[in-house]
């Protein structure tokens, strides 16, 4: 994808990664954005400008302290994807359509109530796991 700044390339994996819901520390974040950044090269202040950001906009918010999450997944997901339907190539349409799909399996498996489960959601919860784990390799492909 195409980025205008290095903090609107963080803001955007930030949010990516923080789409399933779920609580995570500043390492994981951080390790995350590292990842697919397409110049990991990116200072500390930048980072912690992001991150700073993000939150004064209550985009994510601060559980405790370096413990993040995301504070509206439905926004979140509105954002990435008026964003990846209005910029780039095929390919990163292409990449956006992926990860979307797997933000949403995640939201759906998320859904499930733990204390109420059953095997049939538990063989399903797997499955959405193997398929999360192909489309990630999927990404992996098109960024070759």
């Amino acid at each position: 994808m195409k980025f205008a700044s290095k903090s609107e390339e963080i803001k955007f994996y930030v949010l990516e990664f923080l789409a399933d819901g779920q609580e995570h520390s500043r390492e994981e974040i951080k390790e995350y954005v590292m990842k697919r950044a397409s110049h990991g090269d990116f200072t500390e202040g930048t980072f912690a400008g992001s991150l700073y950001d993000l939150t004064q906009r209550k985009k994510i918010e601060s559980v405790r302290r370096g413990v993040y999450r995301i504070n509206d997944i439905r926004d979140q997901d509105a954002h990435h994807k008026d964003y990846d339907t209005q910029k780039g190539t095929l390919h990163d349409k292409c990449v956006a359509i992926l990860n979307n799909t797997i933000k949403e399996l995640r939201q759906t498996a998320n859904e499930i109530d733990i204390l109420d489960v059953s095997q049939e959601d538990l063989r399903l919860i797997a499955q959405i796991k193997e398929v999360i784990s192909s489309l990630q390799r999927h990404i992996q492909s098109f960024e070759k």
